[in-house]
């Protein structure tokens, strides 16, 4: 019964062990006179950081999360959150009740729990090989690390000392993003002094434990738990809100699992953590019924919310007739496991073979004669149609380079014939770098970094499942060889390689509507987008004529549609005696190619802050949060913009954001970059 839910078991150590002496607020270390020392058994380690760490402004959040999901792979995380004490325990106060906080309190408790970054970490594995897989895994999904040094061995064990090439230094206040380089070094020369032994699984500290409640329907019929786990032999309660994502993702798939699961008498019961206000209750009810689910949902009851089983959104809580929890709690959107879990706490087994080979002949027949719409669009604000993953024919090649590319069929017999062209009449050797990539590959990267690094980053680092152009396989990310003049062939493959030949992507590019294909993502057009021009990036639309037509008025797909928007409309440049409109007009669409990616949200008006945010202090500043930058100049940009009527992400439902900054930088010789943005 263990073998699936160890898998998922994981800790947040969020013991406040300060000392008087000390302003340090240690969160999950224990202060001593050698400084701070962390006793992680569910990694293996203990390692005591210096007096820095003791004597900082700052909080350092250890959190040991244990064995990673899917991964023979033990980690340890730290977070330094620049904050006084007095702003940690402000914002510890607000996030104890953040579910009734007024409209003042949520901006507070927002701006504090943006100044936040990820120290390095720990890592422990039985076989290095898995260290290896998910190095590889993390740059993949866009979370690369920096370095990965090995520490040591002991008892069967290797450990590793990791750094994050992504560490949000950047929303930290200048004072304190000094004090996190001083705090990452010194852990980075504390790391090799540590102590390493095998790691233990924690305890588990909800499963034997009774759920009693008693609370409504979301039509208000009352509810008894006692009652409710009394008809089935086990019940999945699935806690989801209305503003959660990865919630409503899975709801559909829930519904197939509590139809299927009524034969061995098993249910699924959603409970609604949200507002218990009307508004949100309506809205749960349209969710429910727009993903086809017809299983009973319940208002949140008191006692639980109080008991915090539920700390992250989803939560999954298998219970039996008794209303016991017989598997440790499921944090996450792990809908593959649902089932599975069910069945194992049944009886150990799987779904039987023959089951699921007419499940897949029943699809086979579904799908027959069924297609794709070609046309379709599919970014950052519309997400892949309905029953597209069903209805689609892919095959998989291995390109140059070893690695596997799925593509659309036709999209495929297309660039063959693309690739044909060009090698005869052009010399040049095209390559497939990456093609179709499926929303369960992109939901597990949504799930990882949601486990990792809470849902609030996940949503503004990792594209939204389901809104990306590759999960239609149409999408098809190129690169070429060069042949020298004894006949060998060298792949240029990497993208800082490719621009430099601009001539050859002009080749390309002339040919690519004779075979259905549009380069996708245009220079200039990047405010329609949402992103950079990429001389790679080309869409297969299967209608040559089509394809001419767009690429002879070169605009953008979004724009062929009629679905997209001049946001250039909308800017203020204002008057600058530092900048040109050029400048100006190049920084404002970076931004907006960030905002491009603020669901549901409708700009309003974006304008130039003025020559006197431009200041040596700011530019400073700027160079503080990004090091590697060597900025040379900053701008300022002010933006009013108005959120979705249902809350999405961070955004607060229904409300006219002003003022809202953004800063930018650039170098020599360099373009603008969105070094970063918010209130504050």
């Amino acid at each position: 019964m263990k073998k699936l839910f160890s898998m998922l078991f994981s800790v947040l150590l969020l013991a406040s062990l300060a000392a008087p002496a000390f302003a340090v607020t240690a969160v999950g270390g224990e202060v001593s006179e050698d400084g701070v020392v962390y006793d992680l058994p569910y990694a293996g380690i203990r390692v005591t950081f210096p007096q820095e760490f003791a004597e900082a402004e700052g909080v350092v959040l250890c959190t040991q999360r244990g064995k990673l999901v899917d991964r023979d792979l033990y980690a340890v995380s730290f977070v330094y959150y620049g904050l006084s004490p007095e702003e940690w325990e402000e914002f510890d106060e607000l996030e104890s009740h953040k579910q009734d906080l007024t409209e003042e309190e949520y901006e507070r408790w927002t701006s504090l729990g943006m100044q936040n970054a990820f120290l390095p970490g720990f890592l422990a594995c039985e076989d290095e090989s898995e260290v290896e897989s998910y190095k590889q895994y993390s740059a993949e999904v866009g979370c690369p690390y920096a370095s990965v040094i090995k520490l040591g061995e002991a008892d069967g064990y290797m450990f590793f000392y990791t750094e994050d090439e992504i560490t949000k230094i950047e929303t930290l206040r200048p004072q304190y993003a000094e004090e996190y380089r001083k705090l990452a070094a010194a852990m980075k020369e504390a790391a090799p002094k540590a102590e390493f032994f095998a790691p233990t699984e924690p305890e588990d500290p909800w499963t034997g434990r009774v759920l009693r409640f008693e609370t409504t329907d979301l039509d208000g019929n009352a509810v008894r738990s006692d009652e409710l786990f009394a008809e089935h032999d086990i019940t999945m309660l699935n806690f989801w809100a209305t503003w959660c994502e990865p919630c409503k993702r899975e709801l559909r798939e829930l519904g197939d699992i509590n139809r299927r699961m009524q034969e061995e008498n098993c249910a699924v019961v959603g409970i609604l953590y949200d507002e218990d206000d009307e508004e949100t209750i309506e809205l749960a009810k349209a969710v429910l019924e727009e993903n086809g689910v017809d299983y009973m949902n319940l208002k949140m009851p008191k006692s639980l919310d109080e008991a915090e089983i539920a700390v992250t959104r989803p939560t999954s809580v298998f219970v039996d007739s008794s209303g016991v929890i017989i598997a440790p709690v499921i944090n996450g959107a792990f809908v593959n496991l649902y089932e599975a879990g069910f069945r194992e706490l049944l009886d150990g087994t799987e779904p039987a073979a023959a089951d699921a080979g007419a499940d897949a002949a029943e699809k086979s027949s579904m799908n027959a004669g069924r297609g794709i719409d070609y046309l379709a669009l599919v970014n950052k604000l519309n997400p892949l149609p309905d029953g597209w993953e069903d209805a689609l024919e892919t095959v998989t090649i291995t390109n140059s380079v070893g690695d596997e590319v799925e593509v659309e069929k036709k999209a495929y017999d297309a660039y063959l014939a693309l690739k044909e062209d060009l090698e005869e009449n052009e010399g040049i050797y095209l390559e497939l770098d990456s093609a179709r990539r499926s929303v369960a590959a992109q939901q597990d990267i949504m799930d990882r970094f949601i486990e990792k690094y809470g849902a609030d980053y996940a949503a503004k680092t990792v594209a939204t499942p389901g809104y990306s152009e590759h999960h239609t396989g149409l999408a098809l990310d190129l690169y070429f060889k060069l042949k020298d003049d004894n006949g060998e062939f060298t792949d240029v493959y990497y993208n800082e390689d490719m621009v430099r030949y601009p001539e050859i992507w002009e080749k390309i590019h002339a040919r690519l509507a004779d075979y259905g294909f549009i380069l996708r993502y245009l220079e200039g057009r990047e405010h329609i987008t949402g992103y950079g021009y990429e001389p790679w990036h080309i869409r297969y639309i299967d209608s040559p004529e089509i394809a001419k037509e767009i690429a002879e008025a070169g605009i953008t797909l979004e724009e062929y549609l009629g679905a997209a928007t001049n946001a250039l409309e909308k800017i203020d440049l204002g008057k600058s005696e530092i900048y040109t409109e050029e400048d100006l007009r190049a920084a404002s669409v970076q931004v907006l190619c960030k905002f491009a990616s603020f669901e549901g949200c409708e700009l309003h008006n974006l304008r130039y802050a003025g020559d006197e945010s431009c200041t040596e202090e700011n530019l400073k500043w700027m160079n503080e949060l990004n090091e590697d930058g060597n900025y040379t100049q900053a701008a300022q940009f002010l933006m009013n913009f108005h959120s979705p009527k249902e809350q999405v992400g961070v955004w607060e439902a229904d409300r006219e954001y002003t003022d809202y900054g953004w800063w930018l930088a650039r170098g020599e010789g360099s373009g603008w970059e969105v070094v970063t943005q918010g209130y504050g």
